[in-house]
């Protein structure tokens, strides 16, 4: 349902490591390869879009969630390279 998503990662919370860090479980990570899939290949249709804000409600408590637009910066390649 995301032809435009290049990469999708899960990060898991194991534990918060300051006092008074937000109580969440995981985050996210949907990669695009550029700002125009994102904006215009997020999903594949709007009975696909559907299907997955209908997902997200079973496992999210969107009202609290939060949502950020990053860019990846690479300051260096690969260890070992």
């Amino acid at each position: 349902h995301h032809p435009g998503v290049c990469r999708y990662t899960q990060n898991v919370v194991l534990e918060p490591l300051t006092p008074g860090a937000r109580d969440i479980d995981g985050i996210a990570e949907l990669s695009f390869r550029s700002e125009t899939d994102l904006r215009e290949r997020f999903y594949d249709s709007d009975a696909g879009k559907q299907v997955i804000r209908a997902d997200v409600r079973e496992f999210i408590d969107v009202p609290r969630g939060w949502r950020l637009l990053g860019r990846e910066i690479r300051l260096r390649g690969p260890l070992g390279a």
